[in-house]
């Protein structure tokens, strides 16, 4: 089958959303697909550092503000699209690359699959006041159902998102397909130069989360609860891996515990499965999250974890059997804490359910392959194939 992923964001960029694509495109042309990605053009991804002959990029303008946002400008990307003979387009974004996947995909006569990676409407509360309100959750819900409406096919990451979308009146088919992660990479032994590099001593308890340090992934929260438990016992320390316009305003309101607080900034993906290795525990306060990839990944690592309760953490944690799943309350995270670092049979509960657990986030290629058969299968019978022979892939 040939594949062609559209996306605002593509490697060397690191997030949730090119984690799950690198490893759909892994898998997938391990089966023996062909996989092309279409995204857009920043400082990092152009056609001189081309990552593979499969890639392609889109000549783009970056805003940042929480994260990057792409103002693409495509014009080459029909022809190359048709050269490749796609079978189905898969979009990854609702804007932007995802606006030229929907194009594409009628000029081309073929289905386009979409994954809904984020809650648009969520948002809406980090808008300057002025634009905030239920009418704009609205006018962002609608933008978000027309969207859904042009696609032949919805993949979501977790039953919670699926559930939204039923709210909204889609109808359209949707495939709950988790991200997955290359479980194998976090299966590391600890690196000892790098403890010594952030100063940590044996009997140090080290907090450690991965995140994009912006409003909506409540940081703040967290270093919170991190000052009630240093209160408590000064050998707890927190390790924060990621950066974002909020990390300014999170090292201010740590500023007095400098020593024991530390932003390492954004570290390289490919560096990343030593830095889970420094945490003794996993702290995740995001308010929203589509999956949480960030939490297979601390589980592959052999982590407890504690985490905020959300649409797509819900998926994941089950509480008190393979992690604490809490509501916003900074005494609540405390407890959960102090609990898995004072008893080391909850410890080992957590992480040997988990060590079966992540297993199953390992390869989703088949139940996608599967997906994108039944939507090109229904496409071709809504376009007057019928008797057009049921299209075969390879698993």
């Amino acid at each position: 089958m040939k594949i062609g992923i559209f996306t605002n964001h593509y490697l060397p960029v690191v997030n949730g959303v090119v984690i799950s694509i690198k490893t759909l495109k892994e898998n997938l042309e391990k089966k023996g697909n062909e996989v092309y990605i279409f995204c857009a053009e920043d400082k990092f991804f152009n056609p001189k550092t081309q990552i593979s002959k499969k890639d392609f990029s889109y000549k783009a303008i970056r805003i940042y503000h929480n994260h990057s946002i792409p103002i693409t400008f495509p014009s080459f990307d029909f022809q190359i699209a048709k050269k490749m003979n796609l079978d189905i387009i898969h979009s990854q974004h609702t804007v932007f690359v995802g606006e030229h996947a929907v194009k594409i995909a009628r000029r081309l006569k073929v289905p386009i699959v979409f994954t809904y990676n984020s809650q648009y409407n969520a948002y809406v509360k980090y808008l300057p006041k002025i634009m905030r309100g239920n009418i704009t959750n609205m006018i962002f819900l609608q933008f978000t159902k027309s969207y859904l409406d042009k696609c032949d096919g919805i993949i979501v990451p977790s039953k919670g998102l699926k559930d939204e979308i039923v709210k909204m009146g889609v109808k359209k088919d949707v495939a709950v397909i988790p991200g997955n992660v290359d479980i194998k990479r976090f299966q590391i032994k600890k690196d000892m130069e790098l403890k010594r590099k952030f100063g940590y001593r044996e009997n140090d308890i080290v907090l450690i989360t991965v995140s994009r340090l912006s409003k909506e992934k409540n940081i703040s929260f967290l270093i919170k609860i991190f000052k009630k438990l240093y209160e408590k016992n000064k050998n707890y320390k927190l390790l924060i891996i990621g950066d974002c316009p909020e990390k300014s305003n999170l090292e201010k309101h740590s500023k007095n515990y400098q020593h024991n607080i530390k932003f390492a900034g954004e570290v390289p993906y490919t560096q990343i499965p030593k830095y889970y290795k420094l945490g003794d525990v996993f702290v995740y306060t995001s308010l929203f999250d589509t999956q949480g990839l960030v939490l297979i990944e601390a589980a592959s690592s052999s982590l407890p974890i504690v985490t905020l309760r959300n649409i797509g953490t819900s998926d994941f944690i089950q509480n008190n059997i393979n992690g604490y799943i809490l509501p916003e309350v900074e005494n609540d995270f405390v407890n959960a804490i102090e609990k898995i670092v004072k008893d080391k049979s909850t410890r080992e509960k957590f992480i040997n359910y988990n060590n079966e657990y992540i297993n199953k986030y390992t390869d989703n290629s088949d139940q996608t392959l599967k997906f994108y058969k039944e939507v090109i299968d229904k496409y071709r019978i809504k376009m007057g194939g019928i008797g057009i022979e049921p299209m075969t892939f390879t698993v």
